[in-house]
């Protein structure tokens, strides 16, 4: 018979650790792409925990995202006439980080205190710079809905409190992306409803070879836009709720209701010229109709 020959501390150690380091990196890669399921929002709208996850490539999704700058403590609902809109945000960064930072809350922040809140002090003699993100987004098709909160100041150090690790692994605070307006399937009649008229709307101008990029919003909430020519025309159709129509140019406001007859729930909306429009129902809609692209209308849109 042969001896047996005792195995050596040092080898039983190292044998220990590495089975332990593997379990470890089993359960990490495991647990990091379900983090998701421990958030109570919807990572297909919220985005987080989507990144270092097995969720690539499930959404068509664009965001449409503008920073605002004011020298005291406001929202983007309610921009003063010190406020002013960060219109060269896209020429401080590579077309890589642009597409990128759209998607990505944290990149925002940083963006956020990096550039535009020095840019506040630096042009506008702000002692204290308040930066708020207006962002809206569209998943797979659907209508176009308030992404970030936009009373949240994104120059302040909102996650001081914020774990380093979670910043790690691309986690941010919940609070930072509300919950979306509409999402289907819809939960109760009013969300059904707006969503049937919604695809009626876009049904009836793609048979007349025409694009469309639909809105929804809450109550009291506004929509600030500026268009490049990007097509032959852009209309603007009302699809529900309560809506005032605000002409910069004209400085005219009209209110557009459910009520109102048909042909005056389209209005033409001139290039390079600000409208805006503020919700006075529980939950309004309204679309813009293009014979162009869809992606053209995010590429015209001034930001």
């Amino acid at each position: 018979l042969c001896p047996t020959v005792a195995e050596s501390p040092s080898a039983f150690h190292f044998a220990s650790l590495f089975r332990s380091l593997m379990i470890a990196f089993l359960v990490l890669m495991v647990a990091l792409p379900l983090r998701h399921l421990a958030l109570s929002s919807n990572v297909n709208w919220s985005n987080n925990g989507h990144y270092f996850s097995w969720r690539m490539m499930l959404n068509q999704e664009n965001v449409l995202v503008r920073f605002y700058i004011t020298g005291q403590s406001t929202s983007v609902q309610n921009m003063t006439s010190d406020s002013f809109m960060l219109s060269s945000w896209r020429a401080r960064l590579i077309p890589h980080q642009q597409r990128q930072m759209r998607y990505d809350p944290l990149m925002l922040e940083r963006f956020s205190k990096k550039y535009a809140g020095p840019l506040g002090k630096q042009v506008a003699s702000y002692k204290k710079s308040h930066v708020y993100i207006d962002a809206w987004r569209s998943v797979n098709g659907q209508p176009f809905q308030r992404w970030v909160d936009g009373s949240l100041d994104f120059a302040s150090d909102l996650s001081s409190c914020f774990p380093l690790a979670c910043r790690l692994i691309n986690c941010f605070p919940e609070e930072w992306i509300l919950p979306p307006v509409v999402w289907l399937p819809a939960v109760n009649q009013m969300t059904q409803n707006v969503n049937r008229k919604i695809e009626e709307t876009e049904r009836f101008w793609a048979d007349r070879n025409h694009y469309s990029s639909c809105f929804v919003a809450r109550l009291k909430d506004t929509w600030t836009a500026s268009f490049t020519p990007f097509a032959e025309t852009l209309l603007l159709q009302h699809v529900h709720g309560d809506i005032f129509f605000f002409d910069h140019a004209a400085s005219s406001t009209h209110l557009i209701s459910d009520e109102a007859l048909p042909h005056l729930r389209i209005r033409d909306v001139p290039f390079e010229s600000w409208h805006s429009l503020e919700t006075q129902s529980d939950l309004a809609a309204w679309c813009y109709i293009y014979p162009a692209p869809r992606y053209s209308f995010s590429k015209a849109l001034d930001m």
